[in-house]
Formats: C-alpha cells, sequence, structure tokens
C-alpha cells in the first residue's frame, strides 16, 4: 500500500496524525508516495507528526515511508508508537535528509524532535529519542554524521538479524552500515544505522538488507 498526503508537506502548527492495525495473519507493506517536507518556521512554532502502529500476532509490517526533508529554519516534531503482539514482525524504516541541497541548503533546519516507542506484549523494547539543532551541535561533525548527508535508520523486531557486526549484507558504494542486535523475552529486536551521500542510497542499502532477510528467515517482505 502507498500512502500520498494531501498537501504539499507539513506545515507550522500542522498536525498529521496516523493510525494503522494489521490483523492477525495479515502481511502489509506501507511506502510513502514520496518524501515527507517540513515547511519553514520562522516563529518557531513546530509541526506534528504522529503515527500509531498496531500488529496482531501473526501478522507483519513493513512501515516504509519516503524520506524527511526539512526545509530552512523548519521545526518538528515526530512520534512513532509501535505495539506489536507477541509472534508479530515489524521493519521500520526512517530516513532523515539535510534539507534542499539542491538551493544551497545543508542541516539549515532550526530542531527535529524524533521519537519511538515499540513495545511488545505491552512491555517496552527500544525507546528512542534524537534532538537535532544543527545550529547547536553541528551533524557534520566527527562521531555524529561526518562527510555523510543522508541518514537512516532501520528497525526489526521479531526478525532474526543474527548477531553483531560492524557490516550487515554488502554495503554501497560510499554507504556505510552499522548495527547490532539483541533478544527479549518476546524475541529478537534489531537496530540497523546506515549513512550514505543521498536518501536513494540509503533507501537501496535497506532495501537490499531487508531483501536478505527475507530470503534466509522471512523477514517482512518489501515488494
Amino acid at each position: 500500500m502507498i500512502v500520498q498526503q494531501v498537501g504539499p508537506g507539513l506545515f507550522p502548527g500542522e498536525m498529521l496524525d496516523a493510525e494503522v492495525a494489521v490483523d492477525p495473519g495479515a502481511d502489509l507493506v506501507v511506502r510513502g508516495q514520496g518524501a515527507t517536507k517540513v515547511y519553514p518556521s520562522p516563529g518557531g512554532a513546530p509541526a506534528v507528526s504522529m503515527t500509531r502502529l498496531r500488529v496482531a500476532a501473526g501478522a507483519s509490517l513493513a512501515w516504509l515511508p519516503g524520506e524527511l526533508i526539512p526545509f530552512r529554519d523548519s521545526v518538528l516534531r515526530q512520534e512513532t508508537v509501535v505495539e506489536l503482539e507477541a509472534g508479530s514482525r515489524l521493519a521500520l524504516l526512517e530516513i532523515l535528509t539535510p534539507g534542499r541541497l539542491a538551493m544551497g541548503e545543508r542541516d539549515a533546519y532550526t530542531r527535529l524532535d524524533l521519537r519511538l516507542r515499540i513495545a511488545v506484549a505491552g512491555r517496552p523494547v527500544l525507546i528512542e529519542r534524537a534532538v537535532l539543532e544543527p545550529g547547536r551541535r553541528p551533524l557534520a561533525a566527527a562521531a555524529r554524521h561526518g562527510g555523510f548527508a543522508c541518514a537512516g535508520g532501520l528497525y526489526l523486531a521479531g526478525v532474526d538479524a543474527g548477531g553483531e557486526s560492524p557490516a550487515l549484507g554488502q554495503s554501497e558504494p560510499g554507504a556505510a552500515v552499522w548495527w547490532g542486535s539483541g533478544t527479549t523475552a518476546h524475541g529478537p529486536v534489531a537496530v540497523v544505522r546506515l549513512l550514505g551521500p543521498t536518501a536513494q542510497a540509503v533507501r537501496a542499502q535497506a532495501d537490499a538488507l531487508l531483501r536478505g532477510l527475507r530470503a534466509g528467515a522471512a523477514a517482512p517482505t518489501t515488494a
């Protein structure tokens, strides 16, 4: 399924609220039609994006939206809450770009507040929050994005991705991949970090990883 926004993007003071439920035994893949654009907020009012995902037992969800493009002076609070029943599977992808590079913007946005919470059988297995303020803490610094323009996070639950490794699969030229995984009482959880020169490179690497997992361990499909 492809989700299409009726507007050009998110404007200051707006709230986008999305909720998806996957029934028992169903297999759902959701992609965005294009990038999510966050428009300038000279007054500092944030745009808000709230996503709630629920996956029943025996069901599978691949949530693969378009990349995030924060315009100059934009402010965004994005929150994703995932509730998984035991025996369900999830693949969730987030891709962040530095802005409109063709217009000379690179990390010119004011603030991104990105929150993610994943729970299995009512118990949290992953809670993450990133507050990005390039004007105060440049992302191009070492131990952040470095020379890579785009970053991505691929989150897997209920999918056995193996152990820990500095490289999962074969990286695309100009891309870097780091990942780690662990096992909870309700199954495995893995986080894959991706860095690349473009959003397309990051997405291609994530899709390649998902295809490999699907072939090797029946991971959520990406077709």
